[in-house]
């Protein structure tokens, strides 16, 4: 009989430690279960901010390809305008004063040439 009894209170242990084992598991599935739902709302959280800032960014992209745009259109009517004035400044000089320029140009000329420097191309 001892034997029985002993068996008995084994089965008892054993059963105990079966229970609290089982136990402990459905409190581990329990936090397992929060913490997933706790990083799946973080996850939401972040990549809500993620797809704010990429809004803010294409709108940003925009806004530079706006400007750019802009001032392409502003960089070809500056350069139609500085080739208008070299025009016209070409015609100035060499134009209408033309003689006088050509005259001066070489009286430059011979002032270099006494003083020792190189001399300089003509006029266009």
């Amino acid at each position: 009989m001892p034997e029985d009894l002993a068996n008995g209170q084994a089965l008892q242990m054993l059963q105990g430690i079966w229970n609290e084992v089982k136990a402990v598991n459905t409190r581990i599935d329990r936090v397992r279960d929060d913490l997933r739902d706790e990083i799946g709302a973080r996850l939401d959280q972040t990549n809500a901010r993620i797809d704010d800032i990429n809004g803010r960014l294409d709108q940003t992209i925009a806004r530079l390809d706006q400007a750019n745009t802009r001032l392409d259109q502003t960089n070809v009517r500056l350069d139609a305008g500085f080739a208008l004035m070299d025009r016209r400044f070409d015609q100035l000089l060499l134009g209408e004063h033309g003689k006088e320029h050509r005259e001066f140009r070489e009286r430059i000329g011979r002032i270099e040439a006494h003083v020792g420097l190189p001399p300089k191309p003509g006029p266009r």
